[in-house]
């Protein structure tokens, strides 16, 4: 970061009313007035910090409009500032003390306008770390008000500072600390309008500790509604000039006020209202630039508005900034692809080779500039981030650049330093004398050879790093996060192409580093070094705040040999549990990628290893394979067990998981009147033995020890009479489960493995013992029935409902019995319920449902698996068929579950607005069965439809819903439908006898 000073161009101001800026007329508080705008003189003010101990020069250049006259120190808060600074032209030198002071100066310039001031922090710190949050304050009427600094900041106040008595106020009013306080300060407001109070606070223990510096913004309104003015934060790429409007932010009471945009001052940057806006009364927008190359960090915008009636409001706004950054490495300066701002500055043709990324893999969005290979623009003609003297960098200097250094990043060079990477740059090494030039991708390090003179590709630019003025290296890319590990920082000073003696330089590190020495002295050769260390993970930026164009990065990795593991569980009831387990080193730093070994007791499943991801955390789950019963045999031990995981790097977690014990088998309410009753016990079959037909063919230990008896399939009806017969569970209309039974069938394949992990139901019997018959079948399942055709059976631990033909289906097979009692369809959904995203499943029994970004709930065209199931026919809406379709439409695999029939329905049969025509009728039908719990099933609009596909796109590759045929909406367009494609979101009109896919809304 470049050494932090900020302009704030805000004094004399003109107050409110047109009498104060020179006009005598009065007005109407109903007709807009012409606010105030900046006067002809400015009153500056400019904040830096300097290091203690240490000579500076005060460089004001951009700041003056003509040298200076004289400087002269106006406060000292501790002491340590120069009473006899220096001038030189735009520029004056100072001697910092020892102890952190805030010295405000005063200066006059050789052309006689407004006095400018000046504050200096001396502090070990940088001017952004010694900052406080702006504070904005709104009054009502001229006069006395009271601002407590500690209390509009709350938390964010320092502990043990108090409030400098000097304080420098800019625009309306006058403000002085009130005597005794920690931070309160009385502001008398001499007229309405706005101004701003920058203030200082100093540590009352430790004066050696950093000054803190902050503004307050204010408005003075004569009107009792003023305006209203709101903070907001901004994200930005790049070193501007950005457009920034605040129109959204900023609101008047006072209908018809017309809210304009009067000032803006920032922080670190220059911010302006272009002069054709400056009197339009409606105008929000300014513009806003920082100082130098590629600046980057939070930044602090204050801006004023008027309603032009009396009332002002201020606000503030944080841009953050990322700039990829000029990188230093082996004795270059590396230029990062030119913004098409910094490529039109620089007098290139920004006509040719602009790329837009949007891919945050590949770096961040921003406007690039390319050039063919040929040169449509050329590095030695550059001056730019402090060099006039940049070239194209050789195939030598880019495989160092990448092997040396930059492949040490996951992911090419992005996280380390911002770089914009989805484009290949190209050096001037010619490959074959016919006009092919090489290149590297910085993102993958892949090699292309045969780049051709009319590519457009991003060009590397280098320049000598041992410039004039300082210079700082590292002797290598990369070190530990242990404390332990370091990197020696070479500093050299080359002064008029000579080295420097007995220069000393203060240095600085980012993100919490360590250096050996803060100052070093240069020798005879003006070099220097000094050792970094470090226990925070990250890239460490090295520079000196007296000299802010030298910087040098180094990252800082995780220590992996010195690890903590630890684990979070969810809640151990059920079949399976979630583990997150984080990894970070002995100083708290998260690593990524590392591979933890995983072990589990018996009766556990779990994976052998996972891998960490972001935040360092590693997911998976650990599965229940034993399962106890109530009042079972088996041992209760089986309802605990333990999960280490552990790490090469002595990080090792435990998480000992406990059930509680599950019931005995009770009946299933799967809902909508369904209920599933389990197969009875060996002991409940023998109370009633003599009344099943064929008697009972065995019995087998279920996993939770209890005997289950086995019957045929004859005697599965008989189990299922006895249960009818006693009217169990208060129903009497129990039967054998049938082949098109879809609740039982959607439970099954859904998740039939519930019932045996929370219900204790058997999921099948192994040992089993047969009773009578041949025993043919190895294994117990469960029987269901189909009145003609092949017996076909179930297994609850697999969720599969099996067709039988493996030659162990005869009915005279034992099998487990169980039973259901229902009087109504259901419909299933598709999968695991909303926003499944299985591509395979669509063309089931079952629907599909997915939602929008306001939780509406779509669905896919019905499959002809599902039309045969509710008893729906083809024919033509008009035909009179309440239940029908109009066509087939089959999917090849592009747009659809391949091989698979789904229904086309028309728009006839019904008024001319489609209500009771073929679709209408098929999403009434939903909403009579009460499909996904819901009553309100209707045609969507062609409004509706597009929200749904907006959130996410293509259907078909998001959730797998059918999508060769557009889909029918209910929104008119003169005599015809307007329909919608999910595949691509294109419209289109649609005459009501046209064959289209259906999807069914529900808002509910």
């Amino acid at each position: 970061m470049s050494l932090i000073m900020f302009k704030l161009p805000l004094a004399l101001w003109c107050a409110v009313m047109l009498s104060a800026c020179g006009d005598d007329s009065s007005s109407s508080p109903s007709v807009p007035e012409s606010s105030p705008i900046y006067p002809d003189g400015e009153n500056q003010n400019t904040v830096l910090a300097v290091a203690p101990q240490l000579s500076h020069k005060i460089d004001l250049a951009g700041l003056t409009s003509a040298p200076l006259s004289s400087v002269a120190l106006k406060h000292d808060s501790a002491g340590s500032c120069d009473d006899a600074p220096v001038v030189s032209h735009v520029s004056f030198s100072i001697e910092a003390g020892s102890v952190s002071s805030s010295c405000h100066y005063q200066y006059a310039t050789q052309n006689n306008a407004a006095p400018g001031n000046v504050t200096v922090l001396i502090t070990p710190d940088t001017l952004e770390e010694s900052r406080l949050a702006a504070i904005n304050v709104a009054f009502v009427g001229a006069g006395m008000h009271d601002i407590d600094i500690q209390t509009q900041l709350g938390s964010d106040f320092p502990a043990n500072y108090v409030l400098d008595e000097y304080l420098v106020v800019l625009g309306v009013g006058t403000a002085s600390k009130v005597p005794g306080s920690i931070a309160q300060i009385e502001f008398n407001a001499g007229s309405a309008g706005f101004g701003l109070i920058n203030y200082t606070l100093s540590h009352s223990v430790t004066p050696e500790l950093n000054v803190k510096v902050g503004s307050i913004n204010i408005s003075v309104s004569d009107t009792i509604v003023p305006p209203t003015a709101q903070n907001d934060s901004l994200d930005y790429y790049g070193s501007g000039p950005f457009d920034i409007d605040i129109a959204h932010l900023v609101a008047s009471p006072v209908e018809g006020a017309a809210m304009q945009l009067v000032a803006v001052h920032g922080l670190s940057l220059d911010v302006w209202i272009d002069d054709a806006d400056k009197n339009n009364l409606t105008n929000t927008r300014f513009q806003a630039q920082t100082h130098t190359f590629r600046d980057e960090g939070s930044f602090d915008i204050s801006y004023v508005v008027s309603d032009n009636r009396g009332g002002y409001a201020v606000g503030t706004i944080t841009l953050n900034l990322t700039s990829p950054q000029v990188i230093k490495y082996n004795g270059l300066k590396w230029l990062p692809p030119l913004t098409l701002e910094e490529a039109g500055s620089q007098g290139l043709d920004t006509s040719q080779g602009v790329l837009i990324n949007t891919n945050p893999a590949y770096g961040p969005s921003m406007t690039v500039i390319r050039g063919h290979a040929e040169g449509r623009w050329r590095c030695d003609a550059l001056d730019i981030a402090g060099s006039d003297s940049w070239r194209q960098a050789s195939q030598a200097d880019v495989d160092a650049f990448w092997f040396d250094h930059l492949s040490l990043y996951d992911g090419g060079i992005v996280s380390g330093y911002a770089w914009v990477e989805s484009n290949t740059p190209n050096t001037s090494t010619e490959t074959d004398g016919e006009g092919k030039y090489w290149g590297r991708s910085l993102r993958s390090g892949n090699v292309n050879a045969s780049i051709d003179n009319a590519d457009r590709t991003a060009m590397l630019c280098v320049t000598e790093s041992n410039a004039e003025g300082l210079n700082l290296n590292t002797d290598k890319a990369q070190i530990v996060a242990d404390g332990l590990d370091q990197v020696t920082v070479d500093v050299v000073f080359i002064e008029a192409g000579e080295p420097v003696a007995d220069k000393v330089i203060y240095l600085h590190a980012t993100n919490d580093a360590a250096l050996s020495q803060y100052y070093v002295t240069t020798d005879a050769y003006g070099r220097a070094s000094t050792m970094l260390s470090a226990t925070t993970a990250g890239v460490v930026r090295i520079f000196s705040p007296q000299y802010p164009q030298a910087s040098t990065d180094i990252r800082v990795i995780g220590d992996a040999s010195a690890t903590v593991l630890t684990a979070l569980t969810g809640e151990a009831s059920g079949q399976q549990v979630a583990i997150h387990a984080k990894l970070v080193d002995v100083n708290d730093n998260v690593l990524l990628g590392e591979s933890l070994s995983i072990s589990c007791d018996d009766g556990l499943a779990c994976p052998n290893a996972v891998t960490t991801e972001g935040a360092g955390v590693a997911r998976f789950e650990v599965t229940r394979t034993q399962h106890v019963e109530v009042g079972s045999t088996a041992s209760s031990t089986l309802n605990s067990g333990a999960v280490t995981i552990t790490h090469v790097g002595g990080g090792e977690a435990s998480v000992t998981l406990e059930w509680t014990e599950l019931p005995a088998p009770s009946v299933l309410d799967l809902g909508d009147d369904v209920l599933w009753h389990p197969p009875l016990t060996y002991a409940e079959m023998q109370a009633f033995a003599a009344d099943i037909e064929g008697g009972i063919k065995g019995h087998g230990t279920s996993g939770a020890g209890v005997q289950i008896g086995l019957v045929n399939s004859l005697g599965n009806e008989s189990v299922c009479n006895h249960l009818r017969l006693q009217e169990t569970a208060g129903r009497a209309d129990w039967r054998p489960i049938q082949q098109d039974d879809q609740a039982i069938r959607r439970y099954v394949e859904g998740h039939g493995e519930a019932a045996v992990a929370y219900r204790g139901w058997p999921g099948v019997l192994s040992n089993k013992q047969a009773l009578q018959g041949d025993g043919k079948n190895r294994r117990a399942d469960y029987w269901s029935y189909k009145p003609s055709g092949t017996q076909k059976y179930m297994k609850l631990h697999t969720n599969r409902w099996n067709a039988g033909g493996d030659g162990y289906n005869e009915s005279t097979s034992g099998r487990m019995a169980s039973c259901v009692s229902t009087s109504t369809l259901i419909i299933p959904m598709c999968g695991t319920g909303v926003n499944d995203d299985n591509k395979a499943n669509a063309g089931g029994v079952c629907l599909k449902v997915a939602a929008d970004a306001s939780g509406n709930w779509f669905t896919n065209t019905p499959s002809l698996a599902l039309m045969d199931y509710l008893g729906y026919t083809e024919s033509t809406g008009d035909s009179g068929q309440a239940k029908s379709y109009s066509r087939l439409s089959n999917e090849n695999g592009t747009n659809g579950p391949a091989g698979f029939d789904f229904a086309e329905f028309d728009q006839l049969g019904g008024d001319s607005n489609g209500s009771g025509g073929q679709a209408d009728r098929y999403c009434q039908d939903l909403a009579q069965l009460r499909f996904g719990g819901r009553s309100d099933w209707q045609r969507p609009t062609l409004t509706q439809l597009e929200s749904f596909y907006d959130l996410g796109g293509n259907k078909w590759h998001q959730y797998g819903f059918p999508a060769y045929s557009f889909y029918a909406t209910k929104t008119k367009l003169g005599s015809n439908f307007q329909s919608l494609h999910l595949t691509v979101g294109v419209p289109l009109e649609m005459e009501p006898i046209r064959n289209l896919y259906v999807s069914c809304v529900s808002t509910d």
